[in-house]
Formats: structure tokens, sequence, C-alpha cells
């Protein structure tokens, strides 16, 4: 559990920087802190050393993989589920393409933000993608500074992104409510 609030909170600010995000450290600490109280609720001490601050992998009190378990059936196949939701939309020759160069980035993005294991034993594809990932820093770290100098920028590019994420969604449910009951596959 407390790997899982790690992965939830340290890893997404750490992965977030290293693609050039300027995320401020109160930012980071909020949510570090909203995770901790996550886990405090599923019953992980809340000031777990391995919960309490973002630290890159390898340094002292981060969370490594090393003693972690692999993997299971259900895992991989989660992770492969997860992954061709980005294809499972696409209508048309032009957005079906846009879906496979997208799977492939979010592929490398597994590659070069994880540690290499954690990718092969989730049977993530496309390795080679992982190169593709350091490309795209200097776009958004030329977006992220305009974000900073431009009065309302951040406000009308975090306002996008809520309407661009609300009609994914809506386009997902097809005008139906999500209904959340448990089915056995």
């Amino acid at each position: 559990m407390v790997g899982t609030l790690v992965e939830f909170s340290a890893f997404i600010i750490l992965g977030a920087r290293r693609l050039g995000f300027r995320v401020a450290d109160e930012e980071a600490q909020g949510l570090v802190h909203l995770w901790r109280y996550a886990g405090h609720l599923g019953g992980v001490h809340p000031t777990s050393p391995r919960t309490s601050t973002p630290r890159p992998p390898g340094a002292p009190g981060a969370a490594d993989q090393g003693g972690a378990a692999r993997p299971d059936a259900d895992s991989i196949a989660l992770t492969h589920a997860m992954r061709h939701t980005i294809t499972e939309g696409a209508r048309g020759r032009r957005e079906r393409l846009a879906a496979a160069l997208v799977l492939r980035y979010h592929d490398g993005l597994s590659w070069a933000l994880n540690a290499p294991p954690i990718a092969a034993d989730l049977q993530v594809p496309h390795r080679a993608w992982r190169h593709a990932v350091p490309l795209g820093r200097p776009v958004i770290g030329a977006v992220e500074l305009a974000r900073s100098v431009v009065p309302g920028l951040g406000d009308r590019l975090a306002q996008a992104g809520r309407a661009a994420t609300a009609a994914d969604v809506a386009g997902m449910l097809a005008g139906e409510l999500p209904a959340y009951h448990a089915r056995r596959v």
C-alpha cells in the first residue's frame, strides 16, 4: 500500500518535474499530504517516511522497487486494458493514427519514468519510444515559462484542460451516467 501511495504522490511529482512541468514545493507537499491521508484511511500510518516527501528513486528514504513483488497476471491485464483505452474510441483514419501515436508515447513514458524492469515486467511494448519523451521537455518548459509570466494564462490553460477532460469523459460515457456496480467477468 505504501508503494501505491508513493506512485500516486512522490513519483507523479518527480515525473512531472522530469518532463519540464514546474511543480511548486507547496503543490508537491499538498499532493503528498492528500495521498498520505488517503493511505491513512486505508490503514497506512500517515507519517511513514516513505510517504512523507518526494525523493528521487534511490535516494535515502525513497521507495524503490527492489523488494517489491513482481506484477501478477491481473496487474499485466490491467496495464494492457488501460493502454488500450487510448485507441478504443478512435473513429476514422486520422483519430486512429493519433491514438496510435499517443499510445506509443504513453508506452515511452512508462519506460522513461519507471525503472525499466517495471515496464518490462508489465509487458509494456514500444521501449524505443522512451527516447521521444525528452523531446517534449523544451515544449513543456516553454509553456510553463509563458504560464508563469503571462497574467491569467495559467487559469486559461487550466480551464481548457478541464473542458477537454469533460468532453473526453462525456464522449466515453456517450450521454449515459456511469454505473458503479461490481460485475464478474
